[in-house]
Order: structure tokens, then C-alpha cells, then sequence
């Protein structure tokens, strides 16, 4: 019972001391920080984010994200793909280190799709 006690423990405090549970994903060092499957979650959730449309979102950002969603289903890209975006942008600029992966996303995503 107390191994089982103390395992959970164990658990639980690596889990919620990564960087993902802890602290914002700031720029490249916080994402490089993190393991695979939690950037390909914090990617799909980026996307997620956004393509959301929003009541109070005009026309041209209404047009916008449905312009991405459409770009981002027809390439068949996935999240290991997104990922992939963003592990590239870093790679080919280190102006750009500095930045959320969350930013770079949405840059390469606009290169990508335009």
C-alpha cells in the first residue's frame, strides 16, 4: 500500500512539474523543453485555437480561418506534421528563437497556406 501510495506520488509530481503543467511554452528553449507527445498536443491545440470561429470575429478573420482550415484538411497535415512546422521554422531562423511556438506556428502555417 505504501509503494503503491508512493509510486502515484512519483507520478503525479513529474507529470505536473513539466514544463506543459508548470509555465507557459515561451519560445524555443520551453518547447525544445517539452517531450513529443505534449508538442504534438500544444500543437493540435494551437491549430485548434486558431481556426475557432468566435461570434465577435469579422469577416476577414472569419475568411482567414477558414481559409487555414481548409488549407491544413485538404494537405492531409496531422499533428506530428505541425509539429514538424515548427521544429523547421525554429531550424531555418534563430531571429525567431525567442518566440512561442504558438507564433511560429501561426507564421509557417500562413506560409504554408498562401
Amino acid at each position: 500500500m505504501v509503494i503503491t501510495r508512493f509510486i502515484t506520488a512519483l507520478t503525479l509530481s513529474a507529470v505536473l512539474a513539466s514544463p506543459a503543467w508548470t509555465a507557459y511554452i515561451y519560445n524555443k528553449q520551453t518547447w525544445d523543453d517539452l517531450g513529443l507527445a505534449t508538442q504534438y498536443g500544444y500543437a493540435m491545440g494551437a491549430y485548434d485555437e486558431m481556426i475557432t470561429l468566435f461570434s465577435d470575429d469579422n469577416a476577414s478573420s472569419t475568411t482567414n480561418k477558414q481559409r487555414t482550415e481548409q488549407c491544413i484538411y485538404d494537405a492531409k497535415l496531422t499533428s506530428a506534421d505541425l509539429v514538424d512546422l515548427i521544429n523547421t521554422a525554429y531550424s531555418n531562423d534563430i531571429s525567431i528563437w525567442k518566440f512561442s511556438p504558438n507564433i511560429v506556428l501561426r507564421q509557417a502555417l500562413y506560409k504554408y497556406c498562401n
